[in-house]
């Protein structure tokens, strides 16, 4: 996965908030899947970043996979909501919630 100019060409055709046009009802079909889907954003973060290519062991393998879980899960709760969730109206595209600092139940 390597970065070339044309990705910022199809990017630009993009709205700031692309998930808000994505039927809610995706998040649920997805959602028994995230297992699988965050081993695959895994694998390709790992291809396109060198820095990430080293063995997933101890924390840094735990959090990059806890990370990713995370990430997806958010993203896939933005979906479901219509792009209502606690992603910041002002700062595209979202940038997600940390878990430490979500409110505890």
């Amino acid at each position: 996965m390597n970065y070339s100019p044309a990705d910022d060409r199809s990017r630009a055709a993009l709205p700031d908030r692309p998930w808000e046009e994505l039927p809610s009802e995706l998040s649920e079909r997805l959602r028994p899947n995230l297992d699988a889907l965050a081993e695959e954003l895994i694998v390709a973060i790992r291809e396109g970043v060198p820095a990430y290519r080293r063995p997933l062991e101890g924390e840094f393998g735990a959090g990059l996979k806890a990370g990713v879980a995370e990430a997806l899960a958010q993203f896939l709760d933005l979906i479901r909501d219509g792009g209502s969730g606690t992603c910041p109206q002002s700062s595209p595209p979202c940038k997600l919630v940390a878990p430490s600092s979500r409110p505890r139940s």
